[in-house]
C-alpha cells in the first residue's frame, strides 16, 4: 500500500493559526500593502503550476474584533508572473502591483478592492 496523499492539517500548517498565534500562509509572499482599513493584497506564490503551485494576487479582509481573522475574497492567477512590490495609494483608492515574469520585464497593475467584501 502506498503512502497516503492527505496534506497535514491542525496548528502550524499552511491557512491555520498556530499554538503561538502565528498564522501561515499557503505558499512564500514577495509583495503586500494595506488599505490600513481592514484589506490586505498579498501577492506570492511557488513559481507557476509546472514550478508546484499557482502565483497569485489576493485581497484579503483582516479583523483584529474580538479575534484575529484573516478572510480571502478575491484571488487572481498571476501565472509565471510574480508580484515584486504593492502599494496602495489613498489618492486613488486602489493598490499598485509591480510584477515581473522569469526573465522578463516588469509589468503594472492597479487593483481597485470593493471595500464592501470587508
Amino acid at each position: 500500500m502506498g503512502k497516503s496523499k492527505e496534506k497535514p492539517t491542525g496548528p502550524g500548517t499552511p491557512g491555520h493559526s498556530s499554538v503561538n498565534g502565528s498564522y501561515f500562509l499557503p505558499c512564500p509572499l514577495f509583495a503586500g500593502a494595506s488599505d490600513g482599513a481592514g484589506v490586505v493584497v498579498t501577492g506570492g506564490g511557488l513559481g507557476g503550476i509546472e514550478y508546484g503551485g499557482a502565483n497569485v494576487l489576493e485581497a484579503h479582509a483582516v479583523g483584529f474584533d474580538p479575534e484575529f481573522s484573516w478572510n480571502t475574497f478575491a484571488q487572481i492567477d498571476e501565472g509565471k508572473s510574480q508580484a515584486t512590490y504593492i502599494s496602495y495609494s489613498p489618492e486613488l483608492g486602489a493598490f499598485v502591483a509591480a510584477e515581473q515574469e522569469l526573465a522578463a520585464s516588469h509589468t503594472c497593475k492597479i487593483l481597485v478592492v470593493d471595500g464592501a467584501a470587508k
